[in-house]
């Protein structure tokens, strides 16, 4: 699953670099976004519901937590899912023992690009990263 949040979280970041600010209004990138959005939920979905958390939380969370967070803070602020405040508050409420090292440095990777992406965005457009 990872692959193909990467892959596509790659492909909706170029073509909003190339194509500029109105690439995200377009079909291609629209359904890009909604397969990476779909992805993000898959993930938040297994880990909320899986019963081996020492072991997932390990073999996982650390792997997938560095890249989801560099690509949040990495992408342009109209390629960023709202989806990955919701996973990270997941895993937070889930994995609380294993995670609480991480918090700091979850905060620290989300913080300031949510600013950017409620700045960069008109209030009303930006109401998904709010109700998270």
């Amino acid at each position: 699953m990872l692959n193909v949040y990467r892959m596509y979280s790659e492909l909706v970041s170029a073509s909003i670099t190339d194509g500029g600010p109105y690439a995200s209004k377009t079909s291609f990138v629209k359904l890009l976004r909604s397969v990476k959005r779909e992805t993000l939920k898959l993930i938040e979905t297994f880990l909320d519901k899986a019963e081996d958390q020492l072991h997932i939380g390990k073999q996982f969370v650390s792997p997938m937590m560095e890249y989801v967070l560099a690509d949040y803070a990495r992408n342009v602020p109209d390629a960023r899912e709202s989806e990955v405040l919701s996973l990270f508050a997941t895993i937070i409420n889930k994995y609380k023992a294993t995670m609480l090292d991480d918090v700091p440095n979850i905060f620290e990777a989300v913080f300031q690009c949510t600013l950017e992406v409620i700045e960069f965005r008109d209030l009303v457009l930006c109401y998904s990263h709010y109700i998270c």
